[in-house]
């Protein structure tokens, strides 16, 4: 019986210095494993706080942007009303000159028909005896 005991006793304290050289080993992967994930984990956090600075400078221009959206739109409006005056002066200079060129017409017809009937006059009197200069 006493060999027997010792036997298992042998075995089972060679068993043990394997389990302990497992173990050492596992616990030596879980340290190394959990220092890859801090490291991993900080340069997240690093890269998280890059990101946030960026997007804040982002942000501000995206604001800047709407501002110069918002004034260009006003601008535009004022071009626009602008460019719609214009138009509405155009047309009115277009029927002024449409209204020019009718009188006009009329004035040459009306001046044609003066002229026609002063010669008609001044030939007349020299039909009476008058006698032209």
């Amino acid at each position: 019986m006493g060999r027997r005991w010792r036997k298992r006793e042998a075995g089972r304290s060679f068993c043990s210095i394997i389990s302990c050289m497992d173990i050492e080993r596992t616990m030596q992967f879980i340290v190394e494993q959990q220092a890859q994930l801090t490291a991993s984990v900080q340069r997240h956090d690093e890269q998280l706080a890059r990101n946030d600075a960026q997007i804040a400078q982002n942000s501000e221009h995206i604001a800047r942007n709407s501002e110069h959206i918002g004034q260009n739109s006003g601008h535009i409006a004022t071009l626009t009303n602008l460019v719609g005056r214009l138009a509405q002066s155009e047309i009115q200079l277009v029927d002024r000159i449409k209204s020019l060129e009718d009188s006009q017409q009329e004035m040459s017809a009306a001046m044609a028909r003066l002229f026609d009937r002063l010669d008609r006059f001044i030939q007349g009197m020299e039909g009476n005896g008058h006698k032209s200069r």
